[in-house]
């Protein structure tokens, strides 16, 4: 990801990193880390069984092997490694990549094209994953309200918050990192 959440995408990575360094098994399943710069370079670090993975952005920039986009693709594709994505942000949950996953039909955690664009937009959602969830996912009360909404629009949902606590987000970006109520 970009910007804020290229940090969560690295912070997502050196928790994992500590969990695969404690367990033996999954160090030995890795094959190799492609780290994505927040300008879309890719480093490549291979085969990490000697516990040496990178242990911060630093390290994941500079001891990793350079390799264009046509390559990792190639690599991914000719090993049919399963992929973890970590990326956090619109890159990591806008549909791209979950598109070329499907494309090239690679597994991973990134899920479909759908839920990727569905869970982008949050007014969608919040009808969306109740019904799909049969009400095992619960949604708060959510209006969509923009530059073009009228003072009585804005006015209505002010009198239907009555003074509870309200988490103002855009529609089509941000996370909910460190939400406090």
């Amino acid at each position: 990801g970009k910007g804020y959440s290229h940090n969560h995408s690295l912070r997502s990575y050196l928790a994992l990193r500590d969990e695969i360094l404690s367990s033996p098994v999954v160090r030995n399943g890795l094959s190799c880390i492609y780290y994505i710069t927040e300008e879309g370079e890719v480093f490549l670090h291979e085969n990490h069984e000697n516990q040496n993975l990178p242990d911060s952005e630093h390290d994941l920039m500079t001891n990793g092997s350079p390799i264009d986009w046509i390559e990792m693709i190639r690599r991914i594709t000719k090993s049919k490694d399963y992929i973890f994505s970590m990326l956090h942000g619109k890159e990591g949950g806008d549909g791209r990549y979950q598109g070329v996953c499907e494309t090239l039909q690679l597994a991973g955690n990134l899920g479909s094209v759908f839920s990727a664009c569905i869970c982008r937009s949050k007014w969608p959602l919040s009808f969306m994953a109740p019904r799909l969830s049969q009400d095992l996912v619960m949604c708060p009360d959510t209006w969509l309200l923009s530059s073009s909404s009228s003072d009585l629009d804005m006015n209505n949902v002010i009198q239907q918050l009555s003074g509870r606590p309200a988490i103002i987000k855009p529609n089509s970006m941000g996370n909910s990192f460190h939400i406090e109520f």
